[in-house]
This record gives C-alpha cells, sequence and structure tokens, in this order.
C-alpha cells in the first residue's frame, strides 16, 4: 500500500463535515490505536452515505433517496435504542441506488464486520476486545476513502437528467471550446468516479436523444450532447463497444433525418462502430450519403480506402465547388487520416481545397482549414499555403497577415518572397 497517502486521500473527501471527522481516524492511526480507528471509520462511514442521500435528495430531487431517508428516520423514530438502522441503511443504498458497486458494498461489510468486533466482547475469546493490526487498519481506511468518501453522490437513477439539464446551461460557454476543455470538465464532475453501468446508461441515453429523437429541446441541444457522445466513447472505448455489440438493435433505431449528419460524425471518427450496426442502419447511412454531399465527405468509411475518399471529395469540387464543406466535417475524418498515416495527404487536399476557392466567403471558410493545420505545418507545406494565395486573387485578404505570422516561424523572417508578390500585396490590405 506504499502508493496510499493518507494524507492526501483525506484532501480528497468529497463532504468538508467528512473530511473533518476523518481526522480522528488519522489521529488514532497515526498513535497506533487500531480499533478506534475502525470504530470511528465505521461511524464516519454511515454519516457519509447519509450525506450523500440528503444532497441527492435536496440538490437532484431524487425520489430513491428522499424514499430511503424517510424509511431510516422512521426505522430510528420507532426504535431510537437499535443500531439495525445502520445496516438497513446500507442494504436499501445497495439494492435501490447506484451509489454502491458490489466491490464497494463488500468493503464496507467487512468494515463493518471488524466495527462490531472491535466495539463489543466476544464470548469465546474470553470476553477480550478483537484487536486489528496495522495492516487490516490501513486496509479499511484505504477501501472506505477510496469506494465511498472521495465520491459526489451523483451517481443515482437521476443523473442523466441531472446532465441533460447542466449541459444546456453550459451549451453556450462549450459549444466553440476544444473538446479537450469539455472533456475536463466532465471528468471532474461526473465521470472520474461513475461506476461503468452509469456510463453505459448515459451514453445509451445520449444515443437515442441526438441520433433517434427530434424535437425542439432535442435540435437545440444536439451538437453539445454529440460532443459528450464523442467524449465517453473516447474515455471508455471497450466497454461501449461491448455494450453496443450486445444491444445492436438499440443502437440500430436511428433517425434518417437530420440526426443522421451528426451520427455520421460519429462513425467518421470511430467507423468501428458503423461495422457494428445491423444492416438496417447501414442502409439508411448509406442512402443519406447518396442525396447529400456533405454526409458523403464525412462517411470516408464507406469508401475502399482514404485515398479514395480524398480523390472523391477533389473530383466533386471540380465538378461543382464544395461550398458546404465546412471545417466540423474536416474535423470529423481528420483523426482517421493521421491514424492512417496519411496527415500530410489531408494537408495536401485542405490546402488545394483553399487554392482554388471561388469567392471570398468560401475562402475565409477555407481558410479555417488552413488556420486548423497551420500549427502542424513544417516548411514545404507552408510555402504551399503561401502559393495558395499567391495564386488566387480570392485569397489575397487579410488572413495573409496570419498566414504571414505563422511563416516567419516556419519558414523564418529572413524568407525571401519575391517569387510571391501577390502575396507580398495582400499584406498591406
Amino acid at each position: 500500500m506504499t502508493d496510499f497517502s493518507m494524507n492526501n486521500t483525506s484532501k480528497k473527501i468529497y463532504f468538508k463535515k467528512t473530511q473533518d471527522y476523518f481526522e480522528e481516524v488519522k489521529r488514532s492511526f497515526i498513535l497506533k490505536n487500531y480499533r478506534s480507528a475502525i470504530v470511528m471509520l465505521y461511524s464516519i462511514t454511515i454519516c457519509d452515505l447519509i450525506y450523500k442521500l440528503q444532497e441527492l435528495r435536496d440538490r437532484y430531487s431524487d425520489d430513491i433517496a428522499k424514499k430511503i431517508l424517510e424509511e431510516i428516520e422512521k426505522l430510528q423514530k420507532d426504535n431510537p435504542s437499535s443500531p439495525d438502522w445502520e445496516k438497513k441503511l446500507i442494504e436499501f443504498i445497495k439494492e435501490r441506488s447506484d451509489l454502491l458497486s458490489t466491490s464497494d458494498y463488500t468493503n464496507i461489510i467487512m468494515l463493518q464486520k471488524h466495527r462490531h468486533l472491535s466495539a463489543h466482547p466476544v464470548l469465546e475469546d474470553n470476553y477480550e476486545l478483537y484487536q486489528p493490526n496495522e495492516e487490516t487498519a490501513l486496509a479499511h481506511i484505504r477501501n472506505i476513502t477510496e469506494c465511498l468518501l472521495i465520491k459526489p453522490p451523483l451517481f443515482s437513477k437521476k443523473i442523466f437528467n441531472s446532465l441533460l439539464e447542466d449541459l444546456e446551461s453550459i451549451s453556450d460557454s462549450f459549444i466553440n471550446e476544444d473538446d479537450e476543455t469539455l472533456e475536463r470538465y466532465l471528468k471532474s464532475k461526473y465521470l472520474n468516479h461513475a461506476p461503468e453501468k452509469i456510463v453505459i446508461s448515459i451514453f445509451k441515453s445520449l444515443w437515442k436523444i441526438v441520433y433517434k429523437i427530434e424535437n425542439d429541446r432535442c435540435n437545440k441541444n444536439r451538437i453539445i450532447n454529440s460532443k459528450v457522445i464523442r467524449l465517453l466513447y473516447k474515455n471508455y472505448p471497450d466497454l461501449i463497444k461491448h455494450s453496443i455489440n450486445n444491444e445492436v438493435e438499440y443502437f440500430s433505431d436511428i433517425n434518417h433525418k437530420k440526426p443522421i449528419y451528426f451520427l455520421i460524425g460519429f462513425l467518421s471518427q470511430y467507423q468501428e462502430i458503423y461495422h457494428s450496426l445491423n444492416d438496417s442502419a447501414k442502409i439508411l447511412i448509406e442512402n443519406s450519403t447518396k442525396q447529400d454531399r456533405i454526409n458523403k465527405s464525412m462517411a470516408w468509411f464507406l469508401f475502399p480506402d482514404l485515398n479514395a475518399h480524398k480523390k472523391w471529395i477533389i473530383d466533386e469540387e471540380k465538378k461543382e465547388s464544395f461550398s458546404t464543406i465546412h471545417l466540423n466535417t474536416i474535423k470529423a475524418f481528420y483523426k482517421s487520416y493521421v491514424e492512417a498515416g496519411l496527415e500530410s495527404e489531408l494537408f495536401n487536399l485542405l490546402i488545394w481545397l483553399y487554392s482554388v476557392s471561388t469567392n471570398e466567403q468560401e475562402s475565409n471558410n477555407r481558410f479555417s482549414f488552413i488556420l486548423y493545420i497551420l500549427p502542424k505545418l513544417r516548411k514545404v507545406k507552408m510555402t504551399e499555403v503561401i502559393k495558395a494565395v499567391d495564386s488566387n486573387i480570392i485569397n489575397q485578404n487579410r488572413n495573409s497577415k496570419l498566414i504571414k505570422r505563422h511563416s516567419d516561424f516556419i519558414l523564418g523572417k529572413d524568407f525571401n518572397y519575391d517569387e510571391y508578390p501577390n502575396f507580398q500585396k495582400s499584406l498591406k490590405i
């Protein structure tokens, strides 16, 4: 247990009152009063369970928590001198809520047994009190702090409604933020201690409201909710893939209208899920790509390979300007190109699209592609971006100054721009 620090872990305890009470456990352990440490630890465990139920009831309007508290209060009033309510409390929470996993419950029951041995003489042992050793006491302290005390009380049946309301309230703040910022927020508030069955429950519910249901509220929050779906899969790929394979019909029940755009965006990053869906879902996805160029541009997984996907985009652009392709489309399949070792090929595609811009709006839109990849470019690709400005009057605008700032860093401030007179002129705009 060398990797466990009682001091550091105690600072992470969720409730301040529990933190304060835990100091007595620490003092008892330091003084080698292991029996006292275990007795106090059990009392703290019962208190912390009560605090968690109260927060679920008061903050999240959790009916299950409310009912458990009502029953426990009645047991106490009916028999004030009996400790039976403590046992019932643990059982009720295990049976009716998601606060405790099987291992958490087992840890508490083991602590309960050792607490009773520590607090009461045992007849067959000459009325001597049980004397736990240091290793046993430390094991209980670690198990209880990690499985219960440091965890927030969110993981009950009501968590999904709470999460949806939270996402709705923060949507405007996170809609234009990178996924990493939202990921940190979700981990801190919801996911760091979430049981696996809660993760699956959240993912399943989000899948339905993002990829199946169309109403005003779902439409309004589809972008932020689809971001969360991606982040959940990113953090729990094996767990979620297993769940999808076990419930193929549920996950294949999708909407063929607007929501399918978001589903294809997800599948373009995690194409293995496409192969898990049934034929009815695959047919809807394939049909949508025949009717919508944007959907098809994201659905690279329907092409023989990424080179065929890239060629299709180029051919489509040559036929008719791909004015509706946006940065979110690029982001959708960017990861797949990188993983396939084709990042350089994708850079070539994006720079070429920029170079053939046909109007100012399109130029500004495609400049967002360039801005997205600029920090990743090296010298050769940087000169290609400069050529894309120099060769197309549509691109000769204020964006050139941003390009010059990056090129000074990548190519050096002494780089000779004489070959690109139009680019130089655009810097004066």
